[in-house]
């Protein structure tokens, strides 16, 4: 469902920049003199160690592949799609390029040394029936992660941890606690770095955790290639598994969402269930052979608010580029890409055969905090709600400055509304009884 020319091909007929071009420019220049030499100055010393480890065991799963590295290459010097990429942006990409080069030996290092003082302990690590909050984008997942997470007999891991998934580094944190910064000011500094544009949508708390699979992307380059294009992502297209795509998920991601469980519970997860939430459907088989007796909950909301939703919130993506991402690029790649993830995830969670699987509607969950609640902790836990988890949604006040509708962005409605019917249809017949008859009274 590509956009008319008169929407949002017209909105972009010029990129919508975060900072002037001259500003970008010395923005390049101080970035390109500081962050590769600095990056290399501290971890270089990583480099002999990291290729003996590599020839030994592999590429472990936070290193991007080969293919990663020539992919953004490749993007970098043809043209992209219309309204196209300034040179600023692509010299700024190539300064992150090279910085991620230098540091990438330390990364793997830090991974194998993991293995080195904990393996054997990692290895004993008993991961006993995790629940996997498996929801599409912009679902209301992360808000029913943080009741979950409250739980005390649940372990998920925060999004720093996840970001820098070493249990030796924990472990030192721990050592020097009183000289480095508190949680309150690392989320502090988090916030003054990213747009307020975003914060508004997506309330981020590095302390807390979140959706796994972005923070995997970093990893691997993927914020960089979908700085390029609309099209750049094959390889680890999120929305349905390919063949293109089944090494990313099923080795490299399996690896990682393991090994990050395995570090949690070691830490300080003792007798607990592994918690992990996330967009990860594409790995969600490889998953169920890892762990059998695993659990999937998901999160149904409607497509259109959805979708328009994840365009609104793509559109205000911290990161690499300088300037916004164009909508025709997000219409492109979101609008089509989110009704095929409806149609894996509806496939996925009606299989007759597959672990056991959980699904709860938005409205339902919005509408009913403590029914929803009590459903999943009955069908996924097996368990009463916790007396100290919520009985209503914390207020939150919203103020976009960003919110076009789909069709303000020239999608064809009428064949959306068409392509998502199959999914509102079993959304609808998710809803237990009462709900189904509550919405229909309302």
């Amino acid at each position: 469902m590509p956009p008319s020319p008169s929407t949002a091909q017209t909105l972009d007929l010029t990129r919508e920049r975060r900072l002037p071009i001259a500003a970008s420019w010395r923005r390049v220049a101080w970035r390109a003199a500081l962050l590769p030499l600095l990056a290399l100055g501290v971890a270089s010393w990583a480099l002999p160690l990291y290729t003996l480890g590599y020839l030994v065991a592999g590429r472990p799963p936070v290193v991007p592949c080969a293919t990663s590295w020539v992919g953004v290459a490749r993007r970098l010097v043809r043209p992209a799609p219309s309204p196209g990429v300034a040179a600023v942006d692509r010299a700024s990409i190539v300064v992150s390029l090279l910085t991620r080069a230098c540091v990438q030996p330390a990364f793997g290092l830090a991974w194998w040394l993991d293995l080195l003082l904990h393996g054997r302990a990692l290895s004993a690590v008993v991961v006993r029936e995790p629940l996997f909050e498996l929801s599409a984008a912009r679902s209301g997942s992360t808000q029913l992660a943080h009741y979950l997470e409250d739980d005390p007999d649940l372990a998920g891991p925060s999004t720093l941890r996840a970001f820098f998934p070493y249990l030796w580094l924990w472990r030192l944190t721990d050592l020097v606690g009183s000289r480095l910064p508190t949680p309150d000011q690392l989320q502090s500094m988090y916030v003054r770095s990213v747009p307020p544009a975003y914060l508004a949508r997506h309330e981020g708390d590095i302390n807390r955790t979140d959706s796994m699979d972005p923070l995997f992307y970093a990893f691997h380059l993927v914020d960089l290639l979908q700085a390029l294009g609309p099209d750049t992502t094959t390889r680890v297209d999120p929305f349905e598994l390919t063949e293109t795509n089944r090494a990313f998920w099923e080795e490299d991601f399996v690896a990682y969402v393991d090994g990050l469980l395995r570090r949690s519970l070691l830490r300080d997860g003792a007798g607990r269930r592994a918690f992990v939430k996330g967009h990860f459907l594409p790995a969600a088989d490889a998953l169920a052979r890892r762990y059998p007796d695993a659990t999937f909950l998901t999160v149904l909301r409607a497509p259109e608010p959805r979708v328009r939703s994840v365009l609104n919130f793509h559109r205000e993506q911290p990161g690499e580029p300088l300037a916004a991402m164009p909508w025709t690029w997000l219409v492109d790649r979101d609008v089509d890409g989110e009704l095929r993830y409806n149609d894996a995830e509806r496939a996925w969670y009606t299989r007759p055969e597959g672990p056991r699987r959980v699904v709860i509607v938005f409205d339902d969950y919005v509408r009913d905090l403590p029914g929803t609640l009590r459903r999943v902790y009955q069908e996924c836990l097996h368990r009463e709600v916790p007396e100290h988890l919520p009985t209503t949604h914390p207020h939150r006040k919203r103020s976009y400055t960003v919110d076009r509708s789909l069709a303000e962005l020239g999608v064809d409605l009428e064949a959306f509304h068409q392509r998502s019917a199959p999914f509102v249809a079993w959304m609808e017949a998710a809803r237990p009884p009462p709900a189904r008859a509550a919405a229909t009274a309302g």
